[in-house]
């Protein structure tokens, strides 16, 4: 009990340090005015004009955003989910590949394409279709923003509705369908409002995302939404705290929305469907209708990936100005990235922070999930709520509550952001290691602990020795993935990291933008940055394959090991097994049951405990 104290004690200090009080100080400098409650700063900020047009740029994107994510993704998971398409696998994996990177990286490859006189505009003025070229981006790159934006949020929302169309029961479908209905029918009154539940999630994720985005309209020069004049408040935080006022809105809204997700998605359990529904799902097409459906799916693949693609081919170029296509290939680009002093420096910051981020949430996400799932009462419930509240504050949030709440202190960003970076990096990710460590308990028996302590073992012994070698591949994809987005973490970087000699990737990538001669090197570092986030990805995606692979081949040697010394016995069909230990009589029942039904999973054979 000491030492799960002193675990719980650790844990509570670091939430309260890394996220509970800079999330404190934002709201105390917003609501309090030398030492009186106030909504002053709420006020001023209303009654501004600039206020309002920003505000509506915000929620006008973050709409539009959420608007046409939901038109392409539910198609599309409509398509992979519920029709025998050719290729579902590779389909599923190249819509997920805007992924790899942070949206604003794919401006470069925007940029070139539809640019006064981009790909595009050269194309067409080649061929004669137009006399001059056209402003495909808009005035105020407004369409830009929305275009970009749609493209890399897409695989969050067709995720969720895939994961809530598997999940929904067959054979109300299949129901509809013998009572006449149309397919279309069944559709409209049938799926489509199993699924609301799904896509309500996915969307207030969409719409989060969005509306707090700095990376895009920052590099399209977008200045009037939340997040970028968050971004300019930062350096006269003492002289306009209305930036505190900005920063609780936008945290209130996201959380409201987080939070009332949840609500509807737990409303949403009567389309869940049971075990002996699964593999069910797909259904046969037309040949014709079937290929139509898989060009459709295939062309918007090939869409929603050609911004990397581009980014690609402008680190590849030698030349391109003026022309349709490159007029030569080259590893210049690499090779500079490789070797010019702040992009070298940048990656190897970003990789050390990212390594450093997954040893420490790998850490704190274990003893998080084992207080929670072993536990019980307030404290389990005080580490679940905690773990959770990173999902529903947005990391630009979190960045300005760290600069304005360790201001003069030694952990000043400006003096070194390195421990605010690798805290930021940490706490968004905690919530995915804890339910992947989670995860990994679920699948542990209890019944191996309490057979450990009831032999004398010492918890960190029983951890080191039984809990830990069962998940470990649990925790290990766990970390992978945390390197992998804390490798392209945006506001985070953006906010926290003021001088070159501190730049990640993506303030590297952000400042060589800036840069007359810049847009190959950030290109070329760019997809550096994809590269690693595939590997990351692939990595993981091994890793959770292989813990299924494993647990089978350690079943079949510890069968074979035990049943081996048993087989000269064959005419008993009940085993005998005496265990001593001082400590035997405060076991429980449930023990005895666990134990012996674990046994005889593994041997095939009874056993009597004595």
């Amino acid at each position: 009990m000491t030492s799960r104290r002193y675990q719980l004690t650790a844990l509570l200090l670091f939430f309260v340090v890394a996220m509970v009080y800079p999330l404190g100080h934002v709201v105390v400098k917003s609501f309090i005015i030398d030492g009186r409650l106030s909504l002053h700063y709420f006020g001023v900020m209303i009654r501004s004009e600039v206020f309002r047009d920003v505000l509506c740029n915000s929620l006008n994107i973050a709409i539009g955003v959420t608007v046409l994510s939901t038109l392409f993704a539910y198609p599309l998971a409509l398509a992979l989910s519920r029709y025998d398409l050719p290729l579902r696998g590779l389909l599923h994996s190249l819509l997920l590949l805007p992924l790899i990177s942070p949206p604003f990286v794919g401006v470069l490859g925007v940029r070139q394409l539809f640019s006064r006189f981009g790909t595009v505009n050269v194309a067409l003025l080649n061929l004669g279709l137009i006399d001059e070229p056209i402003r495909w981006l808009g005035g105020s790159n407004l369409s830009g923003i929305v275009a970009l934006q749609t493209i890399h949020l897409v695989p969050i929302l067709y995720l969720s509705l895939c994961a809530s169309l598997k999940n929904t029961h067959v054979s109300l479908e299949e129901a509809g369908r013998v009572l006449g209905a149309s397919r279309w029918r069944v559709l409209r009154r049938i799926v489509l409002p199993l699924s609301l539940p799904g896509w309500f999630a996915g969307a207030s994720l969409v719409f989060i995302a969005s509306f707090t985005d700095l990376g895009t309209p920052l590099v399209f020069e977008f200045r009037s939404v939340i997040p970028v004049q968050i971004y300019n408040m930062l350096t006269d935080l003492n002289e306009n705290p209305v930036g505190y006022s900005f920063v609780v809105l936008t945290c209130s809204l996201s959380i409201g929305l987080f939070f009332l997700s949840r609500a509807v998605l737990s409303e949403g359990g009567f389309a869940s469907s049971t075990r002996t529904n699964q593999g069910r799902h797909t259904q046969s097409l037309s040949p014709a209708a079937r290929y139509a459906m898989f060009l459709a799916v295939t062309l918007y693949a090939f869409i929603a990936a050609t911004p990397q693609f581009v980014v690609i081919l402008v680190a590849s170029a030698k030349d391109w100005f003026l022309s349709a296509l490159p007029s030569s290939l080259t590893l210049d680009h690499f090779i500079g990235a490789l070797t010019h002093p702040m992009t070298t420096h940048s990656l190897f910051t970003s990789m050390w922070l990212s390594l450093g981020a997954s040893a420490f949430t790998m850490i704190v996400g274990y003893y998080v999930a084992y207080l929670i799932s072993r536990g019980r009462g307030l404290s389990s419930l005080t580490l679940h709520i905690l773990s959770i509240i990173p999902l529903a504050v947005p990391g630009i949030v979190f960045a300005f509550g760290y600069v304005g709440a360790f201001a003069g202190t030694w952990l000043d960003n400006r003096i070194n952001p390195f421990p605010l970076l690798l805290a930021a990096y940490s706490v968004r990710r905690i919530p995915a290691m804890v339910r992947s460590a989670d995860a990994g308990l679920q699948e542990a028996s209890i019944s191996l602990e309490e057979a450990a302590i009831v032999l004398g073992a010492r918890p960190l012994t029983t951890a080191r020795r039984i809990i830990l070698p069962l998940i470990f591949r649990h925790l290990l994809v766990g970390a992978v993935l945390t390197f992998a987005y804390s490798m392209i973490e945006v506001s985070d970087s953006l906010l926290l990291a003021m001088e070159v000699r501190f730049y990640p990737v993506s303030k590297a990538i952000y400042a060589l933008m800036a840069r007359p001669d810049g847009m190959e090197l950030a290109s070329a570092l760019g997809t550096i940055v994809m590269g690693v986030m595939l590997i990351s990805f692939y990595g993981a995606e091994a890793l959770s394959s292989r813990a299924d692979r494993g647990r089978i081949v350690r079943s079949l040697l510890i069968t074979a090991a035990v049943a081996i010394p048993f087989s000269a016995s064959a005419e008993s069909q009940t085993d005998e097994l005496i265990a001593v230990s001082p400590h035997w009589e405060g076991i429980k029942k449930e023990f005895e049951w666990g134990f012996a039904e674990q046994y005889k999973s593994t041997t095939g054979r009874d056993v009597t405990i004595r």
